[in-house]
């Protein structure tokens, strides 16, 4: 039974943890009321417990009108014996059944004798349920039923369920209690202290000699009785053999703690490769071997020097918050404040590797370093190559500035925030992101410097941004001028925000299951929608029409939504009675109340998340209610609003018949007024951090602000500010290339054959160069030169003159194509569990297919598929530098730890700082001793320094350099090493690459790192499947279509690879 996250009376429970105990409060009040919520307040969940344990429960399909009569009756009956309350039943279903029916309606452990003793020193007492309640129910006069009798009869029953529910209670609470943060003195952490201090003093730890004292061999000895023939029964016996070898030494772990907790490692061992509750992963012969004391003991002290290394970073991190009785909420608090900073940490890397690129991409140092970044400055030559780079992150404005200023201010964004969100500590975000100065001449500030200009640009050009839009995206060519400006003189305006709540679902979501709920004809709910009937309509006002209704959702009715407490309650109370009504769904929103009036919905939001996830838990119901319900309450808000606002034109676009002209020369009235402009002077620096991020990134950091607890809402508006000028679509290639000749340079490192003089890389006039979203990516962002490197090594990834072919081809019959499988899939819908022929399900397979490979050849000629292997490039990156952030924290608690107890006062916070390098040749000291001897403390042990190149040459995203000579496989060979001092973030890092090519479209697996001497090799490499028709098969296959190419897997596996 689930008890935290709660709320009674209007509060949420949560629990509290201290070195001392664990206790019940109520959130955000500091006091202890375990007693009173387990004893008082949640008795009615332990009732609500025993019931579900005493009658059974129909099947959910379950039809049968008198069935269900008769399990409300027995259930509200029981119920009503618990409470001791007289009910208002009949009971005319249940004297209707005989003795065996009556008795099938209990559960199993309740039609048998139960005995159980009333309290701890008394006698069992014994009664079976099910013949004393057919006795009572057979006996009671229908009509006039004597409920004290019936009760009375029932009194053992209701006596062992308050006996049981007093132990559960006492159980629970003494559990509460017992679960505190462990303190310095429990037996646990006094053996990982004695460990972790023999660790730090450079002592031999004693493994081996544990091992003996647990008998491991005889342990070992004992495995090979067991049958591994037998799969998963083969794991019970081990675990059976593991049970009698730790009683038959029993009397030792109890004295000796240092024994014990071995013991404990080793019952993890085995709980992990031999578990329970899933089939073996290996072979009979692989199995085998994990078996073997050999195997066995070297993993066992691998893990117990994990809990000793753990230990030791725990202790530091305490220390470096300054934490000596540290709370839940404190441990909260740090993890918080850490995702906040590791995603600060990436975008610094992301931005400083740009301004690399700018000032020289084959620099493989840390360019934000002083030195490093005077060397890499231009001179009067190279000057204006530098500018021309700089202008698709600040437009063409930039070119007006001083360009000595604007380099310092952009080095000294990154550089300021980089070097305060990089220590382990709490951080101070208000002033972090607010820098007012920066170095180039003394006393230097933002607010003195052109910078100030540009961003004052920015904010005047709002308006311009957004009309940029409405004609890049179509929507000017499909609505009527005054029709737009309308949106616009709203009250709700434009905003810079999107939202401040976590857990809002995005347009996309939204425009599709809207358009589901409201045109199905197998309609499941009925939400009362009106603007979501039309999803297909020509490409062009499909997509005019889409970006419109977007931008309403993001930046009007979203900021609105999620903070107006009436309309958000409105809509979320008629959704929560729609799903109460449902007999599907009812159970999950029984204990679900209504919004309370001024209740936030982010607040609203956190409690429904919490008690779905309760009742999803408590079932093991594996749908996604809450999901779903916040889905629902969007789909019903947005479509209240946009009938409401008068805003359901967007919904029918039609062709304004417009002249370029006529089009350039429309402009609206726009009006916003951020809340920053107040402060304008304070976030220069900040503006400046963020014009050197992309789209991608920008939207990451706003994501984080919002689930971060803090006001940062001026800070999103200055990120909503970057993200409307960025990657602005003016398809103007003088932008990215000095000249004519530049861009086919380039060119011809996408596509072979001089296809660059031509369509589709030159417009109608034949000379002018058309300017692709993937290359101007690429060669923004630094991903160029690996992409043409990869193509230069493999030129059939280059466009072909078959792929345009084939693409201009298809083109003439792909309408046709789209329109024919639409036909097929709305004649499945009608009747989806109907049988259908060879014939349809051969043609929609034929459907499919075609307009995959249209699709293929549409985004390989236009090189759509660059762009997505920069955006794959990218992630990948950056989840590389994500991995490394969480090493240089651990460095910092590891190196400070073994500093503190080596009697040092001083600390570090980098590895840089820890190299004789560092100090003779660029600090010109003498190697401090206390750096030197944690220098050989650390290369003794193996741990983090003996990596310091791989972790420069990840943190650096050194692997865009032009001389780069390392794969992304090695690169992640070498993060599990640097890592090796934490299993479970040692094998992260190998699935977060997995995960990753899962969220682009593509399954990966790798070979057996043992039989590879424990290099990354790629086994295989597939596209991901999508199943049509819910399964529907043909030939005994369903029918199936890829995610991506599979052309596309094979230069993705190049890349990895290269």
């Amino acid at each position: 039974m689930k008890i935290t996250k709660m709320r009674v009376d209007g509060r949420t429970i949560v629990m509290e943890r201290t070195s001392k105990e664990g206790q019940l409060v109520y959130e955000g009040i500091d006091e202890n009321k375990t007693e009173e919520i387990i004893f008082d307040k949640k008795k009615e969940s332990f009732y609500k417990s025993i019931l579900n344990k005493t009658v059974r429960k129909l099947n959910e399909k379950e039809k049968n009108k008198h069935k269900i009569a008769i399990n409300k009756e027995i259930t509200e009956l029981m119920s009503a014996v618990l409470h001791q309350e007289k009910p208002n039943l009949k009971l005319h279903n249940l004297k209707s059944l005989d003795k065996d029916a009556l008795t099938q309606l209990f559960k199993h452990d309740f039609q048998k004798t139960i005995s159980y003793p009333p309290n701890k020193n008394a006698e069992h007492v014994k009664f079976c349920l099910a013949d004393l309640a057919v006795e009572a129910i057979q006996d009671i006069d229908a009509t006039n039923p004597d409920w004290a009798k019936l009760f009375e009869t029932l009194k053992s029953y209701t006596d062992w369920a308050e006996s049981y529910i007093h132990f559960k209670q006492t159980t629970i609470q003494k559990s509460i209690e017992q679960n505190k943060i462990q303190s310095a003195h429990s037996p646990r952490k006094l053996v990982l202290h004695k460990y972790a201090t023999a660790f730090l003093e450079g002592r031999v730890m004693g493994y081996e000699s544990l091992a003996a004292k647990y008998q491991l061999a005889d342990l070992a000895e004992s495995f090979k009785v067991v049958d591994l023939n037998k799969d998963k029964n083969a794991n019970y016996e081990i675990k059976k053999i593991l049970q009698q070898h730790q009683r038959n030494i029993l009397g030792e772990l109890k004295t000796d703690p240092e024994l014990n907790q071995y013991g404990i490692e080793v019952k993890k061992y085995i709980e992990r490769y031999f578990p329970i509750k899933s089939k073996p992963k290996r072979n009979k012969h692989s199995r085998a071997d994990f078996l073997k004391k050999e195997l066995i003991e070297y993993t066992v002290e691998q893990q117990f020097k994990n809990a000793v290394y753990h230990y030791v970073l725990e202790q530091g991190k305490m220390e470096a918050y300054n934490l000596t009785s540290p709370k839940t909420k404190d441990l909260q608090n740090i993890r918080a404040g850490e995702a906040f900073s590791f995603k600060f940490i990436n975008a610094c890397a992301f931005a400083s590797n740009n301004l690399k690129t700018i000032l020289n991409p084959e620099c493989e140092e840390d360019i934000l370093g002083k030195k490093c970044f005077i060397q890499n400055l231009p001179n009067s030559t190279t000057q204006p190559n530098v500018v021309q780079k700089m202008i698709p992150f600040f437009s063409d404005e930039i070119q007006n500035v001083n360009f000595n200023e604007a380099i310092w201010a952009i080095r000294g964004s990154i550089q300021k925030i980089r070097n305060e969100v990089y220590h382990c500590k709490k951080h101070a975000w208000e002033k972090i992101l607010k820098i007012k100065g920066f170095e180039y001449r003394p006393n230097m500030k933002y607010a003195d410097t052109e910078m100030k200009d540009l961003m004052d640009n920015d904010i005047a050009k709002i308006p311009v941004f957004i009309e940029e839009k409405l004609k890049s995206s179509g929507v000017v060519r499909f609505y009527k001028q005054e029709d737009l400006q309308s949106i616009w003189e709203r009250k709700q305006g434009f905003s810079l925000l999107t939202t401040n709540a976590p857990f809002v679902p995005s347009f996309k979501r939204v425009f599709a299951k809207g358009h589901d709920y409201q045109t199905s004809r197998n309609r499941k709910y009925d939400l009362g929608l009106t603007i979501f009937d039309r999803l297909e309509y020509g490409e062009e006002d499909f997509r005019a029409r889409y970006f419109l209704t977007k931008l309403v959702y993001y930046q009007q009715f979203m900021p609105w939504f999620t903070t107006d407490s009436s309309a958000f309650r409105e809509a979320a109370n008629f959704v929560l009675h729609l799903n109460k009504n449902r007999q599907q769904d009812a159970k999950a929103f029984t204990n679900i109340r209504e919004v309370e009036k001024n209740e936030l919905p982010r607040d609203y939001m956190s409690y429904v998340q919490g008690q779905i996830a309760i009742h999803e838990d408590a079932t093991e119901d594996t749908l996604n209610h809450f999901e779903k319900f916040i889905n629902q309450v969007f789909i019903k808000g947005f479509d209240k609003y946009m009938i409401a606002s008068d805003l359901v034109f967007i919904q029918s676009p039609e062709n304004q018949e417009l002249e370029q002209n006529e089009i350039e020369e429309m402009r609206f009235d726009i009006q916003v007024t951020p809340s920053f402009l107040k402060n304008k002077e304070d976030y220069i620096s900040f503006w400046t951090f963020c014009k050197m991020l992309d789209a991608k990134h920008l939207s990451e950091l706003r994501n984080e602000m919002i689930k971060y607890n803090g006001d940062l809402t001026e800070e999103q508006e200055i990120i909503g500010l970057a993200l409307l000028g960025v990657d602005s679509r003016e398809n103007d290639w003088k932008q990215f290339f000095s000249s004519e000749k530049g861009y086919e340079d380039v060119m011809k490192g996408y596509v072979g054959d001089a296809l660059y003089e031509r369509e589709p890389y030159r417009q109608s006039d034949g000379k002018t160069p058309v300017l692709f979203r993937g290359v101007e990516q690429a060669r923004k962002y630094g991903t160029e030169t690996v992409i043409q490197r990869l193509f230069d090594a493999n030129p059939e990834f280059k466009v072909s003159q078959s792929n345009i072919v084939e693409w201009e081809r298809q083109k003439e019959t792909i309408e046709e194509t789209i329109k024919r499988r639409k036909d097929l899939h709305d004649a499945w819908a009608e009747n989806p569990k109907k049988p259908q022929s060879d014939a349809f399900l051969k043609e929609y397979k034929a459907c499919c297919e075609a307009i995959d490979t249209y699709n293929w050849h549409k985004n390989k000629a236009t090189l759509v598929y660059v762009n997505e292997l920069h955006h794959l490039l990218i992630d990948i990156l950056g989840r590389l530098v994500g991995y490394v952030a969480i090493a240089d924290r651990d460095f910092q608690c590891m190196a400070n730890q073994y500093l503190k107890s080596s009697g040092h006062t001083e600390r570090v916070d980098s590895w840089i700082n820890t190299t004789e390098k560092y100090w003779k040749k660029i600090r010109r000291k003498t190697w401090p001793k206390h750096i030197e001897k944690l220098h050989k403390f650390m290369v003794g042990e193996n741990l983090f320094v003996s990596k310091r190149n791989d972790r420069n040459r990840i943190a650096h995203l050194n692997y865009l350099s032009p001389k780069n000579k390392y794969s992304l496989l090695y690169l992640f060979e070498k993060l599990r090493e640097i890592l090796k001092y934490d299993r479970k973030l040692k094998n992260a890092v190998t699935k977060s690459l997995i995960d990753l090519l899962d969220k682009h479209g593509m399954c990966v697996v790798f070979a057996n790192l043992k039989n590879n001497n424990h290099r990354l090799v790629i086994a295989s490499l597939k596209p991901k499947k999508l199943r049509h028709l819910s399964g529907k098969k043909l030939n005994d296959s369903y029918i199936e279509t890829n995610q991506v190419s599979e052309e596309y897997c094979s230069i993705v596996k190049a890349l990895l690879e290269m």
